[in-house]
């Protein structure tokens, strides 16, 4: 089974079960930006609740497992990221706070961005679980860089694959939509929010009567029992919250260690490596390209200065040298050759 076909396995089940479960999108009234712009924003995919109902054995001769995928393009091309969730025992018979990041924070630039997240229900031994919990360590493996971290995704993405095909595995419930930016004149504008996936149709629940209160779902006011769903929120960001970075990084820490030893000829070569780095990181919206250049420029100026540095991780860096999100977005952006310019006096 390819990763295609898993996706649209998962796709066909949400088109031909769309009258037994309920679908409700929420804003999220804690969110720092009402919509994710191209260029500009950052989105992140949460598990942030679920229930499963006595409505099978769970745990015992069915596995649940929850598998999530975003497809959205990254460094010029479409990419799949995926990633695997082991619900925790205590999700059977009460809601659960999991909290869980179904991807890593991911740029978003442009075009169109479709989400799925399914439960799965594995048939097989207690050996499952462990199997379950092996594919979600390496998807937690799956960060910035990016870039080479696909290969990671890949990898889970193929090894849940295989564990539907040998445990003849099923879609207990499942979700998948398409997203595009606003302006567009569709009506699934990419913006942070809630989604609740219920495994009911609309006479048995009512869409009306779901609400989501301090990040769990509830109906009529009261957490949502005995129904198995998902709750699922899309974050927004406009600039990053990790700053995992190695190739700049790396760059950045080459250019202060020959700066130490008194090769200036070097450490501007290393000074010049970490500012392309960082100038077309994929893994950068705009405004943070511009950011992150600024404090590596500002960070090497103190160094050569002699001045007592701040700490020399990146995010360290940012928060210390870089203008605000809001200046580097009026500023535009950055060029090669300012980039490359000697930071003002």
């Amino acid at each position: 089974m390819s990763l295609t076909n898993l996706w649209k396995t998962i796709r066909s089940w949400v088109t031909d079960n769309a009258v037994h479960q309920v679908h409700v999108v929420f804003p999220d009234p804690q969110a720092a930006l009402p919509d994710i712009i191209p260029m500009r924003g950052y989105l992140r995919v949460w598990l942030s609740e679920m229930f499963l109902a006595k409505s099978r054995d769970w745990f015992v001769d069915v596995h649940p497992a929850v598998h999530a995928q975003v497809r959205l393009k990254f460094a010029g091309r479409e990419v799949e990221i995926g990633r695997v969730a082991q619900p925790p025992k205590d999700a059977l018979g009460k809601g659960v706070h999991v909290d869980y990041a179904l991807s890593s924070l991911l740029p978003y630039n442009g075009g169109t961005v479709e989400i799925e997240a399914a439960l799965l229900a594995l048939a097989g031994t207690n050996q499952l679980q462990a199997v379950i919990g092996i594919l979600k360590g390496f998807s937690d493996l799956v960060g910035p860089p990016l870039a080479s971290a696909l290969t990671i995704a890949d990898q889970v993405g193929a090894g849940m694959q295989q564990l539907m095909g040998v445990t003849d595995g099923q879609v207990h419930l499942g979700y998948h939509q398409q997203f595009g930016s606003q302006g567009g004149g569709g009506a699934n504008v990419l913006r942070p929010g809630y989604i609740a996936v219920v495994l009911a149709n609309a006479d048995e629940v009512k869409p009306g009567d779901l609400s989501v209160i301090a990040g769990r779902l509830h109906h009529r006011g009261q957490p949502l029992v005995g129904r198995d769903y998902l709750l699922l929120r899309i974050e927004g960001r406009n600039e990053r919250d990790d700053w995992l970075l190695p190739d700049i990084q790396a760059a950045m820490d080459r250019a202060v260690q020959s700066a130490a030893e008194g090769d200036d000829e070097k450490s501007a070569l290393h000074r010049a490596a970490a500012i392309t780095a960082a100038l077309t990181s994929p893994d950068l919206v705009m405004q943070d390209r511009r950011r992150v250049v600024e404090a590596i420029k500002a960070h090497l100026a103190d160094v050569s200065l002699g001045a007592a540095p701040v700490a020399n991780d990146l995010g360290s860096l940012v928060k210390a040298h870089a203008g605000s999100v809001a200046q580097a977005m009026v500023k535009g952006p950055l060029t090669l050759s300012e980039a490359m310019a000697d930071p003002s006096p």
